[in-house]
């Protein structure tokens, strides 16, 4: 049976490294790298995690990453993926077309002649020399 901790840990001696060297190089915690030399998955974060880093270091060791991953999933990964929650349904507010409203309209020109009033005041008090007609 391939033994996914035994062959970590043998091509690393092979190759006399240190795991303080293995985590510099891969960027994976010590812990994590001796987890997996001691094929102890449940100390790492996750599936996800577990696939990663077993890819690296075996990629980084000289071995098959990918012969890793196939054989952890074919032994330990978790049997179902967890479903994706459901979809929510969200509901836009659609925009109100207030224009298109006669009411909207009827503001609309009652605020533009209330600012046009407004303005032809300020301009009559400001600058009494313009003829405002």
């Amino acid at each position: 049976m391939f033994e996914i901790g035994n062959n970590l840990r043998a091509a690393r001696i092979r190759q006399k490294l240190e795991l303080s060297q293995a985590e510099g190089d891969t960027r994976i915690r010590a812990k994590y790298l001796r987890a997996l030399e001691d094929e102890r998955f449940e100390v790492l974060p996750g599936p996800a995690y577990t696939k990663g880093f077993l890819r690296t270091y075996a990629d980084y060791l000289g071995l098959d990453g990918q012969r890793f991953v196939e054989e952890y999933n074919a032994r330990l990964a978790p049997e179902e993926e967890p479903e994706a929650p459901a979809q929510l349904g969200i509901r836009r507010r659609r925009r109100s077309h207030c224009l298109r409203q006669p009411r909207c309209r009827t503001d609309l020109r009652r605020n533009l002649g209330e600012e046009a009033t407004i303005l032809r005041w300020y301009a009559v008090r400001c600058f009494p020399a313009v003829s405002m007609t």
